[in-house]
């Protein structure tokens, strides 16, 4: 049976939902199954695929700067947009110090100042290369490592596997003897897919170097 609280959020979902038909609540688009994206002419038990999606796949072309798309792309770049204009009104309209908002508007200004950030170079990476350049031994390397773990990464839960840092901490029941929990240590991601890339001696992974480090 129902709790009296999902059946609570059931009723406040449908008497929204009603409103909305009846218009006492702002318009959200198109809801609903994309009728129109079908294609009729095939049988479902044939290629159900092309059934339900055959007309939207005949009149959608893939951009030239992708490998697939689809409504979840539309809808990341749907939001990118929303997010762009967002800033840049902050921008243009300056929020009052301090705030959250002026945050996001100094630091999408400064995101956008090419000219600041060819003149500054390298100098922001300073602190990290002298960091890096003061490692003598393995002491100083687990320090080094040490002082950026940060446990920001989750394989299993949370599918989270980037991590701005050479390695991520992950605590998780072991998978061997899930009777206790331990420390995983993910690596941070290289910035090509993998290591074919940089080693791998053919010659597509050659043109891919040298483009990649031009």
């Amino acid at each position: 049976m129902l709790n009296k609280r999902l059946k609570t959020v059931i009723a406040l979902s449908l008497a929204g939902l009603v409103a909305a038909g009846a218009g006492n609540a702002a318009p959200v688009g198109h809801v609903g199954l994309d009728f129109d994206g079908m294609d009729r002419s095939v049988r479902p038990g044939d290629d159900f695929f092309l059934y339900a999606n055959g007309s939207w796949l005949a009149k959608t072309e893939i951009p030239a700067d992708r490998s697939t798309y689809g409504q979840g792309a539309m809808l990341v770049e749907k939001t990118n947009d929303q997010l762009f204009e967002i800033m840049r009104d902050l921008v243009a309209h300056p929020p009052r110090a301090g705030s959250t908002e002026r945050k996001i508007a100094d630091f999408y200004s400064a995101y956008m100042d090419e000219g600041k950030i060819e003149n500054l170079g390298t100098a922001p990476l300073k602190p990290a290369l002298d960091q890096i350049a003061a490692i003598r031994d393995r002491h100083d390397l687990a320090r080094v490592l040490g002082g950026q773990l940060r446990a920001d990464v989750d394989v299993l839960n949370a599918t989270s596997l980037f991590t701005p840092n050479l390695f991520g901490l992950w605590v998780e029941q072991d998978l061997d003897n899930p009777g206790r929990n331990i420390a995983f240590l993910l690596q941070g991601g290289l910035i090509m897919p993998s290591k074919d890339y940089y080693l791998t001696d053919s010659p597509r992974m050659e043109d891919v170097r040298a483009k990649y480090l031009a």
